[in-house]
């Protein structure tokens, strides 16, 4: 079949000259299929931009993630904190409270160390108002008058005899 053709010379230059006209040819495949190459090429270009501010964005928002947590462990913390300081307001409350209590005791008891003082002047049981801050605890006043037990020796006074001495009732005739 080499033989009809004109040896072998005509065969290999008629696939040369095809080969030539293909590759000439305005419309051809190859040029095609390279154009193709080129834009899939570009758009491989943009999809890997892309796909970096993708990875960007979920590493920020495994950042995010990790600070939300932490926000949620303090928003615990926090609540467990305000209820501590609810139970420490309820406990100043009460504090408060028996302050109030204790104030009002120890003005009751004043007036009544008071009444004491001026039903018997010989005894002095609390200091004046002036001098308490002034001296200190469990030191005799210099100028009061000694203790009534110490005067006598332990033995009652006529004044003391007359107060617990009881007093005939008032009547009508």
């Amino acid at each position: 079949m080499v033989e009809r053709l004109g040896g072998g010379r005509g065969v290999l230059g008629l696939l040369l000259a095809c080969l030539g006209g293909v590759l000439a040819a305005p419309g051809c495949v190859f040029y095609d299929i390279e154009r193709q190459l080129d834009r899939a090429n570009e758009t491989l270009v943009r999809v890997e931009s892309a796909l970096e501010e993708v990875q960007a964005t979920n590493q920020r928002l495994v950042e995010l993630q990790t600070q939300l947590r932490r926000l949620d462990t303090i928003d615990g913390s926090l609540t467990g904190v305000e209820g501590s300081l609810s139970n420490v307001d309820g406990e100043l409350d009460n504090i408060e409270a028996s302050l109030s209590a204790l104030d009002e005791h120890m003005a009751s008891l004043r007036g009544t160390i008071n009444s004491i003082d001026r039903a018997i002047p010989f005894l002095t049981i609390s200091k004046p108002v002036e001098e308490e801050g002034a001296e200190g605890e469990g030191e005799p006043d210099e100028g009061a008058a000694p203790d009534a037990d110490a005067q006598t020796g332990g033995e009652p006074t006529d004044a003391e005899n007359a107060e617990e001495s009881p007093k005939p009732p008032e009547g009508n005739g």
